[in-house]
């Protein structure tokens, strides 16, 4: 499948909140049981969203571990997209979310997007307004899924990734998100940006 835009996007959390196994099951729809990400993972997928644009999105999973802060905050430029993901079950992750917002804001200048993602929803499920209130307070996109059950994960995702879409000022801006260039054999072998 062709593509129209290249998306570097960002996977932060605690450990063991999720965030390789809802990764895979963006890509693949199959979940799959992962081990905790040793400093850095790398996945790519097409999602096809509104008016057949076709996004490349490039998931950079980042470890949770504290052991690798150094190393992740790398990754940090040029991003077009965070997904910051919580365990539902364990409060401790969602305390933490805002020490991962100071700490990327501190670092990102550029235009961005986040996507607050609440994983396993099949456990109790506490404080659900909170999350929320969370979510709009920090001007975030959030949905609850669980990578393991949830059918309707993509769907999520993809409803996010067109309402993030539909703000031409930021896919302009953004440095994260980059037009498809492609190959003219009759313009003296130049490249062109759609």
């Amino acid at each position: 499948m062709s593509y129209d835009y290249i998306l570097k996007i960002l996977i932060l959390g605690d450990k063991n909140v999720g965030k390789t196994s809802i990764c895979k099951k963006l890509i693949s729809t199959k979940f799959s049981i992962c081990e905790p990400t040793m400093g850095v993972d790398f996945f790519s997928g097409t999602f096809s969203i509104c008016n057949n644009i076709n996004l490349k999105c490039r998931f950079w999973d980042l470890s949770g571990d504290e052991r690798f802060k150094s190393i992740i905050k790398r990754y940090y430029n040029n991003t077009a997209l965070i997904l910051l993901v919580f365990d539902l079950s364990k409060n401790s992750s969602f305390f933490s979310l805002k020490s991962w917002l100071t700490e990327f804001r501190e670092f990102i200048k550029t235009p961005y997007k986040i996507i607050l993602i609440g994983n396993k929803n099949d456990k109790k499920i506490k404080n659900v307004e909170k999350y929320s209130n969370f979510a709009k307070n920090n001007d975030l996109y959030y949905f609850e899924t669980n990578a393991k059950y949830d059918t309707e994960i993509n769907k999520k995702f993809l409803n996010c990734l067109e309402e993030i879409y539909t703000d031409s000022n930021f896919i302009k801006s953004c440095p994260g998100i980059k037009p498809m260039v492609k190959f003219d054999k009759n313009k003296d072998n130049c490249c062109y940006l759609l």
